[in-house]
């Protein structure tokens, strides 16, 4: 019996397990998946390298922000800065549930209401970045 991981043609891991040794290779059964014989941490690695597979820890997301508590009127903005090219940003709170791709390395963000609002910015390879964000 052996550990696997597989993986996608980004690097991303998508699932890892336990099969018998002559069922590793079967275990990356859809188009586009691959497959190691190691066994991963699925959201803190990745494959770098998908020619040359080997299990790498992702680094840390750039994303900066200025502050953590904001007016909740709709004028004060928290400011994120360097943001990935690739990143998607989520915002979770009072009323609110949004995606958002920023279009540059920088994104105000303002909140209307006052409440606490959890804000994630999702750019692979880099870990996901989270922060709480109190809106009085």
């Amino acid at each position: 019996m052996s550990h696997f991981t597989v993986f996608d043609n980004t690097g991303k891991l998508i699932r890892t397990g336990f099969c018998p040794d002559f069922m590793i290779n079967a275990q990356a059964s859809a188009q586009g998946e691959n497959v190691i014989n190691q066994a991963a941490v699925l959201d803190t690695q990745y494959i770098a390298d998908i020619n040359n597979p080997v299990l790498t820890d992702r680094p840390a997301n750039p994303a900066t922000i200025d502050k953590t508590t904001v007016a909740g009127d709709g004028i004060d903005v928290v400011v994120f800065s360097n943001l990935p090219a690739n990143a998607e940003m989520i915002v979770k709170g009072t009323g609110v549930n949004i995606k958002h791709s920023p279009a540059g390395s920088s994104e105000l963000v303002d909140f209307d209401l006052p409440g606490t609002y959890i804000v994630s910015v999702h750019a692979f390879p880099y870990l996901d970045f989270e922060v709480t964000i109190n809106a009085t």
